[in-house]
């Protein structure tokens, strides 16, 4: 092979090893991501946070309750909590139940979990010692006034209706004070909205 050939081999591989390395780099290189992962880019609105508070009224329970006493009851009281909940399951009042010791993780047939609270309260007196929990829905109204920095700002909710865990269930239309954050769009639509109250 003559040194003309040679070179002219010599630089299609050149070429060749170049649009390799560059082909790979590029399908391979994902922007410095690990190989095996994937990234993808949604594009969010422009939003702002707004904070505030205001009254939501309860409008509903889920369908799951959890019993929670403290370590001080009696076991005088963790019995009367227990036969309580077995006497509802057998009327078909709870559909079931699993516990730890006073902790009770239960589901409800036609009760809500306020009025499992209520009952608990008036067998045991222990109105302070037992809480039960529950998904509960709240109402909040459809105008809020949140606050941007120091400036309140109107808004007008398209949803009203918001799911929040209470550690201690509210009756059924009552009112619940809760603290609100917020990312409203520029348009005053809420983007998205987190709920938490005073326990």
């Amino acid at each position: 092979m003559d040194s003309k050939t040679k070179k002219i081999v010599f630089f299609i591989g050149s070429l060749f090893v170049a649009v390799l390395f560059l082909s790979s780099y590029a399908a391979f290189s994902n922007n410095n991501v690990s190989q095996g992962s994937v990234t993808s880019t949604t594009k969010s609105p422009q939003t702002f946070l707004l904070t505030g508070s205001a009254n939501a009224l309860v409008a509903g329970y889920g369908d799951v309750a959890s019993v929670n006493a403290t370590s001080n009851i009696t076991n005088h009281s963790a019995s009367i909590i227990a036969n309580e909940i077995s006497s509802l399951q057998a009327n078909g009042e709870i559909v079931s139940y699993s516990n730890a010791g006073s902790n009770y993780r239960v589901e409800l047939a036609n009760i809500t979990p306020y009025y499992l609270q209520q009952r608990l309260y008036n067998l045991t007196g222990l109105y302070n010692s037992i809480d039960v929990g529950a998904s509960t829905t709240l109402t909040l109204p459809s105008k809020l006034g949140l606050y941007y920095g120091n400036s309140l700002t109107p808004v007008t909710l398209q949803n009203l209706n918001y799911s929040l865990y209470m550690d201690n269930v509210k009756a059924l239309n009552s009112t619940v004070n809760v603290n609100i954050l917020a990312l409203v769009e520029p348009n005053g639509t809420v983007y998205q909205m987190k709920l938490s109250y005073n326990k």
